[in-house]
């Protein structure tokens, strides 16, 4: 699958973990970032995080507006 099979594994991950936060408020954000030193990584890792979380808003209000049109 190449380049487009990891980016989306990555996003799933990504998007799991943000389920995990909403689900349980257990946070890995919270935990793993603050102790990275690597500026470039610190930010990596943010955005990756930041990219589930936009996944899960978008299929959140997907299935919000979806449901109240019925």
């Amino acid at each position: 699958m190449g380049l487009t099979g990891l980016i989306l594994d990555t996003v799933a991950i990504s998007s799991a973990f943000a389920g995990l936060r909403r689900a349980t408020g257990y946070s890995i954000q919270e935990k793993i970032v603050p102790k990275i030193n690597n500026v470039t990584a610190r930010t990596s890792l943010n955005a990756f995080f930041n990219v589930g979380e936009f996944i899960v808003d978008k299929g959140i209000k997907a299935i919000n507006s979806t449901s109240k049109k019925q």
